[in-house]
């Protein structure tokens, strides 16, 4: 589940790593959602479902908060109610979609390019390391997908939110072929090939058809156009851990050392994932 305090909601609780695509038999093949099995998938089913084991003092305080968003005219009081929301569904409750959707209804409160393409990024990289269920995939792509379409209106010449776009087609959005998002994305690399951005979401898309072996290419050119990006690093680790790589796994293990000798925990954590054994 998601750990929350206003929009970091949204952040993965891995972090870096990623380990969802490398380990285990995590071989992650291209699925494509139904249309119809995503439609199901409303903010009104949602909160019905995830209300049933709520007790009686979190199901007064979760309506109290509905009817104040409701019957709220001023904006400011408006997100202020959002970030209670925010609060309740995503740190008392841990419920990832629920406080998925009411980052974005506050971000389309607020309008403007940099709270938009922020919480449509926050969401992204959720569908991109929760890979658990397919619809609820397609649901948060959706809400990004949303954002980014506000945030392009604001700004249509910015490439990054064109990835970004593709990206949300990429892992759900609409319930349409994936290829939709990928054509986006190699728009925005034939304008620019040494756009960082976009030839990690291209590895992504690579990961989703099982390409391995491509993936790892992509990542290694998105760090070496911006090896600020150092979560691509213990990703590469894994990456060629899990194709049998001995030699490029332990350069990018020595490497992913260096990067992350000043946060330990996550360090402790990638050694130990690092370390476990691949499920055959």
């Amino acid at each position: 589940m998601l750990q929350t305090k206003q929009y970091t909601v949204i952040i993965i609780a891995l972090m870096l790593i990623g380990s969802a695509y490398f380990l285990g038999n995590t071989t992650y093949p291209l699925q494509k959602i139904a249309a119809a099995q995503q439609a199901q998938l409303t903010i009104e089913t949602l909160l019905t479902k995830a209300a049933e084991p709520l007790n009686a003092k979190q199901k007064e305080h979760a309506a109290h908060l509905a009817s104040e968003v409701i019957k709220t005219t001023s904006d400011s009081a408006k997100a202020i109610t959002y970030n209670e929301l925010l609060a309740f569904w995503g740190s008392e409750v841990k419920n990832d979609e629920i406080a998925i959707y009411y980052v974005a209804e506050k971000a389309k409160l607020e309008n403007s390019e940099k709270n938009l393409t922020f919480a449509a990024n926050l969401i992204l990289d959720n569908c991109i390391n929760n890979n658990t269920d397919q619809a609820k995939k397609g649901f948060k792509a959706n809400i990004a997908k949303s954002l980014f379409e506000k945030a392009i209106i604001l700004n249509p010449n910015n490439d990054s939110l064109q990835v970004g776009l593709g990206g949300c087609y990429m892992f759900g959005a609409g319930g349409t072929n994936p290829m939709e998002g990928i054509s986006k994305v190699l728009g925005v690399i034939q304008k620019d090939s040494t756009n960082a951005y976009a030839q990690k979401m291209l590895g992504y898309g690579n990961l989703q058809n099982g390409q391995l072996d491509k993936a790892a290419g992509r990542f290694e050119k998105a760090y070496l156009y911006n090896n600020n990006d150092i979560g691509l690093v213990p990703y590469l680790a894994l990456l060629y851990k899990k194709l049998g790589n001995k030699e490029a796994a332990n350069m990018w293990y020595i490497k992913a050392k260096e990067v992350l000798v000043t946060n330990k925990q996550v360090l402790q954590e990638f050694e130990k994932e690092y370390q476990t054994p691949l499920n055959k």
